[in-house]
């Protein structure tokens, strides 16, 4: 079984608004949350092996922020940045995973809304029903019930957990 992780990048910044949306950074508020999200994965026992990052400035701090964060917990997890996260649909980022070596076990898409919602939907339930929530910075983790990424389908993954920021920083005072 493979496990994915997709995660929505930390909150972006508005303060420059004539900065173009795929250059838009991170907030302050979005750097403080990222070590909630690598202190979520630690817990999850399986950190991923393979990052596949939107090449957005704001998903690209989150994949960098949050390899800093695992540093003393994983050696390194190998980056890789795919053009087809960025301005998407939920079957582009189906093949995004179809092009994942089944030799990682585990992996994770850091990308935008809504298309991670419906992407989320479509590995989950085989179509956009509109109610799942991804808040930036929230993670879900679904398991497949396939062993190669590039033979999952819709309504193929378990959503395992669904946790945004809130939870998770309320998790780490616990």
């Amino acid at each position: 079984m493979k496990t994915l992780y997709v995660l929505r990048h930390a909150k972006s910044s508005w303060e420059d608004p004539s900065l173009e949306d795929k250059l838009r950074p991170l907030s302050r508020r979005g750097i403080k949350s990222v070590p909630h999200i690598a202190n979520a994965l630690v817990a999850s026992r399986k950190i991923p092996e393979l990052v596949i990052s939107s090449p957005a400035e704001r998903a690209l701090q989150t994949t960098a922020l949050l390899k800093s964060a695992l540093a003393g917990y994983y050696e390194t997890f190998v980056q890789k940045v795919d053009d087809r996260i960025y301005d998407t649909t939920p079957e582009s980022l189906l093949e995004v995973l179809h092009d994942t070596p089944d030799s990682f076990e585990t992996a994770l898409i850091v990308g935008h809304n809504p298309e991670l919602e419906r992407f989320v939907e479509l590995l989950c339930f085989g179509t956009d029903t509109g109610h799942l929530l991804l808040p930036t910075a929230a993670l879900a983790i679904l398991t497949m019930e396939s062993a190669q990424w590039s033979a999952i389908q819709p309504a193929s993954a378990i959503l395992e957990a669904l946790l945004p920021i809130k939870l998770l920083k309320r998790l780490a005072k616990d």
